[in-house]
């Protein structure tokens, strides 16, 4: 049965980019798949607009020209920023948080955030006009809505996931190449030149460490999204996979027709093997650190137990190993060569972005040697005496035996993913802070 489609921009960007996509699918084979296209149009690159504010927008102006509701009744694509907005649109608007979405797909989007928003952030204080300051905070490393939003969609406590075969059948491609010429000044290890691989992949874990309260002996609770459709594609950048049909990008042409002709039954079969695709592309753990890496994108968010964001902290990791007393080799590797870079959220430093490379992780240099991976962390006001109030460092001991084995396979470390950490430690206050005096 055929449906409408919509395609949605991403940030600084504008429908025209579309047009050509539109006119190839529209001379395509799944043709009859589509009754009409119609191309968003939202502001981006205005400071007074929020991603709240383009939802709002959205859901006004798709009851104004009433486009279908009905569940599975309508098709879209977007790019970049553009997943973003559908998400929070469909979180934000319907209850099911599916609405009439049957086949989304994204297009090197920015899930988890880009590392170019902070910087185009600062951008503005040395240029002229408007950058769309509220979309580029939402859009930076680690920031509080991608978080919040994952928690509401993916992570959702309550209801079915809406990202699966018996919901929307989503769709996630993206390049792992950066762009040439004077553009290549953006490119990074692990991105398409705008976003980075392991944050447009919408499979996601969720762990919540609770070290206020903790349960000894228990293993750290763990939430994840696994099983949607998700594709590496070495040959594009953030700005080719949008380009339409040609013979430099006839691979991603033809996912973006297959996943929005997919059968619900048929969908777990093409997510797996696209899975396999990129097992075989990309997971080659002897290729030379000048090849294309996987990475995965850990956020941390430290909180006390009290509920107030903790944003002045140190996590320090170690790599043990518990037949060797002496692991420091080890972890140096870790901190050094695993570690790519790390990013502190602008507007919340309790929120923190780790871009790891999951390849030299994998390698033989340390999975083979069968370590776990710990870490100790420190945050201030550092509690001193009774007559203070702050946090204890916690170190390995302190934190209850958490390893973390590191695994081939294991979830913890599958590649091109987020895993959002949630850490709670207690605070401190001394007992005479507050004292009373008994009047003789």
């Amino acid at each position: 049965m055929s449906r409408p489609l919509v395609i949605v921009h991403g940030w600084s960007d504008s429908s025209d980019s579309f047009k050509k996509l539109a006119r190839d699918l529209k001379a395509s084979s799944i043709a009859t798949e589509i009754t009409t296209i119609d191309l968003g149009e939202y502001e981006s690159l205005n400071d007074t607009v929020n991603l709240d504010d383009v939802a709002f927008a959205l859901d006004r102006i798709w009851k104004s020209q009433n486009l279908p509701t009905a569940t599975r009744s309508v098709d879209i694509i977007t790019h970049s920023t553009g997943a973003l907005v559908v998400r929070n649109w469909l979180t934000s608007y319907f209850a099911d948080r599916m609405g009439p979405v049957f086949h989304f797909v994204m297009l090197a989007p920015a899930n988890f955030g880009s590392p170019l928003a902070h910087k185009l952030k600062g951008w503005k204080a040395d240029h002229p006009g408007e950058v769309g300051e509220m979309i580029l905070d939402s859009l930076e490393l680690a920031s509080r809505f991608s978080w919040d939003l994952a928690l509401k969609d993916c992570m959702a406590a309550t209801g079915a996931n809406p990202y699966s075969s018996a919901g929307i059948l989503a769709t996630v491609l993206v390049g792992n190449e950066g762009y040439d010429g004077i553009r290549s000044i953006a490119n990074e290890p692990g991105t398409d030149g705008t976003v980075r691989v392991a944050t447009a992949n919408l499979n996601c874990i969720h762990l919540t460490a609770d070290f206020a309260n903790p349960i000894v002996g228990q293993p750290i609770p763990m939430r994840q999204l696994s099983g949607i459709a998700f594709r590496v594609l070495g040959k594009e950048n953030h700005g080719s996979i949008v380009e339409g049909k040609s013979s430099e990008n006839a691979e991603a042409f033809a996912l973006i027709c297959e996943a929005l002709t997919l059968a619900p039954n048929a969908y777990d079969a093409f997510a797996q093997r696209m899975a396999a695709a990129n097992k075989a592309e990309w997971l080659d753990v002897t290729a030379t650190k000048s090849a294309q890496h996987a990475y995965n994108n850990v956020v941390m968010r430290v909180r006390d137990d009290r509920g107030q964001d903790i944003d002045n902290y140190l996590i320090e990791f170690f790599v043990a190993r518990e037949t060797d007393a002496h692991p420091a080799a080890l972890t140096r590797i870790f901190n050094e060569d695993v570690i790519e870079s790390v990013h502190c959220y602008d507007r919340n430093k309790a929120y923190r972005s780790f871009h790891l490379d999951i390849s030299t992780l994998m390698s033989q240099t340390i999975a083979a040697q069968g370590v776990d991976l710990r870490f100790s962390l420190s945050a201030t006001p550092a509690f001193r005496d009774d007559r203070s109030a702050g946090y204890k460092s916690w170190k390995i001991t302190d934190l209850h035996d958490v390893k973390i084995p590191v695994l081939p396979g294991t979830p913890m470390f599958q590649p091109f993913q987020t895993i959002l950490v949630d850490i709670t430690i207690p605070r401190k206050v001394g007992d005479d802070v507050f004292r009373l005096k008994r009047v003789p």
